[in-house]
């Protein structure tokens, strides 16, 4: 039915008509459905800051190059799960994240003891490697929920696959750390599109189960409608978490 793809289609317009002009504009408003935004943690290309801080651009332009590089290789198909030993690892970046982002945060209260001193180098590394695997954790249960023919196979096979996907990160973080004038627009850019290609995929996912279509897609040309309700579903969710934010602070009288 028509509607299936106009309806979509007409929340993404809209939400391009509707936010402001500029390029960058756009990018820093859906950073501020996902993040603090904060000047003095965010990477500053030319003097100006990125939409999301050091931590979130780590994350979310390293589960965007995941996602890429498990397309680069031709496995967007394949539906099994890394093996363990890619999984401890993951874990593991994971666990980094979580322990840099605590003490971080702890160093915000002067007084309280931390491990140490945080840094944004820190920040965006912790960030590439958990971005990373949250996106080979996520892109086998999107191709296990959405085709009808997944492969079953591993997009991350082995550790010497893992350790090419890590190296791709780490470059990430390196031209990230740089800050060069050039790569603002960028980096700006595709760090909102790595938002919201990672609300898209899971809620791709989620459109599929609640449509109760799981396994029918056979092609790309099939995908695209329930990846336009994706979409719209994460702008409608980063406008919700963006209003939400604007009117706590104005009722609490702080930044949130």
């Amino acid at each position: 039915m028509r509607w299936t793809i106009w309806v979509p289609l007409a929340v993404l317009l809209l939400a391009l008509l509707l936010t402001p002009p500029g390029l960058l504009d756009k990018a820093h408003l859906v950073g501020y459905g996902v993040c603090h935004q904060i000047p003095e943690r965010s990477f500053q290309p030319g003097g100006v800051p990125l939409p999301l801080c050091a931590r979130c651009s780590g994350t979310f332009l390293g589960g965007l190059l995941g996602l890429a590089l498990v397309g680069l290789l031709g496995r967007w198909r394949a539906a099994v799960m890394p093996p363990p030993r890619v999984l401890v690892l993951l874990v593991v970046f994971v666990l980094f994240m979580g322990v840099d982002g605590a003490n971080s945060y702890i160093s915000f209260f002067p007084g309280l003891p931390h491990l140490y001193a945080p840094n944004d180098a820190l920040r965006v590394i912790s960030g590439a490697l958990c971005g990373l695997a949250m996106a080979l954790l996520l892109q086998p249960v999107v191709a296990m929920v959405a085709w009808r023919e997944p492969q079953p196979r591993q997009a991350v096979p082995d550790l010497q696959t893992l350790a090419g996907f890590v190296a791709a990160e780490l470059a990430l973080a390196y031209l990230l750390h740089a800050e060069w004038a050039w790569s603002l627009y960028p980096l700006a850019l595709l760090s909102a599109a790595g938002v919201l290609a990672m609300l898209t995929a899971i809620n791709t996912a989620l459109v599929i189960i609640v449509a109760r279509r799981e396994n029918s897609v056979a092609s790309w040309r099939q995908m695209w409608p329930y990846v336009l309700w994706g979409g719209a579903a994460s702008v409608a969710q980063l406008a919700a978490v963006g209003l939400a934010r604007t009117l706590l602070s104005r009722w609490l009288g702080v930044p949130i």
